[in-house]
């Protein structure tokens, strides 16, 4: 339990050396017990659970506390961990969190391990983020992004967000390259009208660099200043790196273009979304159209201040990402092959669990040295709710339909070796098609929160039922 006492220790010298200041104190424990009909659970049960549920887990238990410094009346200073037990991970005992924060109310600085801030209350398949969601463990790093817009322009109608982070894989043992480092990037551009309609328009942009790969051919990869500037502006790499990192960007390159427009109408707040993923050339200049998130979210909270709605909130999101510029693009790689790299080959993943969409999902092929993304061409019908049964119980509904085509490899510039989501080759057989459910109830908020969580899985070749019980307190 070296974890647990150096973060405790971590804790007290933090508070023995700001005593004299005003503390908040707070934190919360949390256990959870699942059983299932299948081997696996229900694919809700275990997906965008921070990496603290796999899909095998049949107890977790973290506990996770933080103490708050009010520096003054803008800005406070956090420190904070956790700790995480699963039954079913290589390692049973493992940091949940542990990172301090600086914020005041424009900044936010964070370094260490600090779990990804939920956004439209977990009703996002991918909590809004194609890339980067909640899906895997937080990677240890430091960042700084803006807390909200800085509105400076024609009258403060117009202003600028963004965020800047680098993080190290390094603790990430099934890696097949170590030592990968993280870059992640992104600048939004915010306009506010008069009467409060809001439009978010920008990019995000993330960078696997560096790190050291076991063949020989390879080695380790470009990893000083100088390559760092040339992976956050996109330039290629020169002799020491690897071949095909030469004549296109060094590193692993993904990002996205994204569009958010908001408005409160009669007291309902309506968000559109879209993101449109790239990994190359082909995809900044849209020769894999239409792949992307489509969305829309709305909250009826104000509109029902004074009651418990059956529907309080309500988020519906498309995602198509079958295209991968294969037809029109006048590029080499005709295939995009989302969150896949021929260098960096357990792709875009970290502990075992992708990074970004929960319904791109890992599998291992015959030669293939690590797992990598296995399914990565899919449409996705994903319904969330949220609000109260019988206007008394707090509930969560999921409803996901999910359409799989396996992936397809470049073999060279012209042509691609296609693997079917039931290919023979892969370690993993996925249906064609699949439908995931997911119920969370709220059957006790008292000294103690009880929640009932229900999954299920539907195909044409079989189903799969779950259920968990979730004990949470607060403190």
């Amino acid at each position: 339990m070296n974890i647990g006492r150096g973060l405790f220790f971590t804790l007290f010298i933090f508070n023995s050396f700001i005593g004299f200041s005003q503390l908040n104190f707070s934190g919360e424990a949390t256990s959870r017990v699942y059983i299932s009909s299948e081997d696996k659970l229900p694919f809700w049960l275990y997906s965008n659970q921070r990496g603290r549920i796999n899909d095998s887990t049949t107890v977790s238990l973290f506990l996770t506390a933080r103490e708050n410094w009010k520096i003054n009346q803008n800005a406070d200073l956090e420190i904070g961990g956790g700790i995480l037990y699963q039954d079913a991970a290589e390692e049973e005992v493992d940091l949940d969190e542990l990172y301090i924060q600086y914020k005041n109310s424009w900044i936010r600085i964070i370094g260490g391990i600090k779990q990804i801030d939920e956004l439209y209350d977990g009703l996002s398949g991918t909590n809004g983020n194609m890339l980067w969601s909640l899906n895997a463990k937080p990677i240890p790093g430091i960042q700084l992004n803006t807390v909200k817009p800085i509105y400076f322009l024609f009258n403060k109608h117009l202003g600028i967000s963004g965020t800047w982070g680098e993080f190290l894989l390094d603790n990430d043992k099934n890696r097949f390259v170590k030592k990968i480092k993280i870059h992640k990037k992104s600048l939004f551009i915010n306009y506010r009208s008069n009467n409060e309609l809001k439009i978010k328009l920008g990019i995000e942009h993330f960078v696997q660099w560096g790190g050291e790969s076991p063949e020989s051919h390879i080695g380790i990869q470009p990893k000083s200043f100088s390559d760092y500037l040339k992976i956050i502006t996109g330039q290629g790499g020169q002799e020491d790196a690897f071949i095909g990192e030469q004549t296109n960007a060094l590193g692993n390159h993904l990002g996205s273009y994204e569009l958010r427009i908001s408005k409160v109408i009669n007291n309902i707040y309506y968000e559109i979304m879209y993101s449109h993923p790239f990994e190359d050339g082909s995809g900044m200049l849209y020769y894999n159209r239409p792949d992307g998130r489509y969305g829309i979210f709305v909250d009826l909270t104000e509109y029902s201040l004074r009651e418990k709605p059956w529907i309080q909130k309500f988020m519906y999101e498309f995602y198509y990402t079958k295209d991968q510029s294969h037809e029109r693009s006048p590029l080499i790689h005709k295939w995009d092959n989302y969150f896949n790299n021929g260098l960096y080959q357990s792709g875009w993943t970290y502990k075992d669990n992708v990074l970004g969409l929960p319904f791109f999902t890992i599998n291992q092929y015959g030669n293939d040295k690590k797992p990598s993304i296995g399914n990565n061409r899919i449409i996705v019908h994903h319904f969330g709710l949220k609000g109260n049964l019988m206007q008394k119980i707090p509930y969560k509904l999921f409803l996901s339909y999910r359409n799989n085509n396996g992936h397809v490899r470049n073999l060279n510039d012209f042509d691609g070796e296609e693997f079917r989501e039931d290919d023979p080759r892969g370690r993993i057989i996925l249906p064609h098609e699949i439908v995931s459910t997911y119920l969370d109830v709220n059957l006790l908020n008292s000294f103690l929160n009880i929640n009932l969580e229900l999954g299920a899985d539907f195909s044409s070749e079989n189903s799969n039922l779950g259920v968990g019980i979730k004990i949470n307190k607060t403190f």
